[in-house]
């Protein structure tokens, strides 16, 4: 499920308007506003979240007597992320007879009309064949005591596989640690890996270090990238990462409370800005500490991660995976 809050003012002389507030096609509230409040829901799974607030009752005499009926969108919050209202709300301003149509950028709606928001379509999706990608990782798919999935800074790319993090978890720790980071991968291919792992193999605690998510929720997801392909990302880009974090967060949660049933789930990424918008929403407990990786040494080839950065936050994982014990 998702949460959303919406947040309206309203003022008004003689009448309030009548209201009506879809999200994703579903009818959330209809009825008057009299006062000020904040509506709090769980709405289900999307692909493509969009939100519309229908705002009518605006009549030729209340213009007439100059009298106001205003509503304004102060917030709006998806999975605990506040949206960009002001940015990128659109409102249409219909069913106004003394008024041709309209389309205007606001969020303070004080004629008849529809005030919309849409966010950029995404893919979250495991749907694929990983024969591909599991002749990248560095182990074959084995029973464990710590299953470690992410990208190149999960396998170590131009490192020696005893500098990786996952390596020297297994030293730090004492377990059984496995190492199936693909090199270029997005967060759908992932996905797909740690799911086709689950199905047929155990593994005490899974650790999934995620890339940057606009690596992956466009184009063609089965395909490995090393560099990103940032001309069909415009909008994702625009929009920026506060409406990619709270687009997903809902798929997320259900995803990792689903790997959560029978074992210990570490979720975390190197993305510092993403990191702290994951810390908003409701998958928040599965946060691995935030280690900030541009403080440390490269690797040999000057881009990822050295193995300074991996001993350290070895160090962190081991902490909290002893901790759960």
């Amino acid at each position: 499920m998702n949460s959303i809050a919406i947040s309206l003012a309203t003022k008004y002389d003689s009448a309030p308007a009548e209201c009506r507030i879809s999200c994703c096609g579903e009818v959330v509230f209809d009825g008057p506003v009299k006062e000020d409040f904040v509506l709090q829901k769980e709405i289900p799974l999307f692909d493509n979240f969009s939100i519309s607030i229908v705002k009518k009752g605006k009549t030729l005499d209340m213009v007439h007597n100059k009298e106001e009926q205003v509503i304004e969108i102060k917030k709006i919050m998806l999975n605990g992320i506040p949206l960009k209202i002001s940015a990128f709300g659109q409102f249409n301003i219909s069913n106004n007879p003394y008024l041709k149509e309209e389309r205007l950028q606001t969020n303070c709606l004080n004629l008849n009309g529809t005030w919309t928001l849409e966010l950029p379509h995404m893919i979250f999706d495991s749907s694929m064949d990983i024969k591909n990608y599991q002749k990248d990782m560095r182990d074959d798919f084995s029973d464990c005591d710590v299953a470690c999935f992410g990208c190149s800074q999960t396998y170590g790319l131009t490192l020696e596989e005893s500098q990786t993090w996952p390596s020297h978890l297994a030293d730090q720790s004492g377990l059984l640690v496995k190492n199936y980071g693909v090199p270029g991968s997005n967060i759908n291919q992932i996905k797909c890996i740690v799911d086709k792992f689950v199905e047929s193999h155990q593994a005490k605690t899974i650790i999934i270090y995620a890339p940057h998510l606009w690596r992956g929720l466009r184009g063609d997801i089965t395909k490995i990238k090393r560099d990103i392909d940032w001309s069909d990302r415009k909008d994702l880009i625009m929009h920026g990462e506060e409406h990619t974090v709270a687009n997903l967060a809902g798929k997320l949660k259900i995803w990792l409370d689903g790997l959560a049933v029978n074992r210990k789930v570490l979720f975390g990424t190197y993305q510092l800005d993403q990191d702290l918008l994951y810390r908003k929403t409701a998958i928040e407990p599965y946060m691995i500490p935030f280690l900030q990786g541009e403080d440390y040494p490269k690797a040999p080839d000057g881009y990822h991660f050295g193995q300074q950065f991996n001993i350290d936050f070895a160090k962190i994982l081991t902490k909290l995976i002893q901790k759960s014990q």
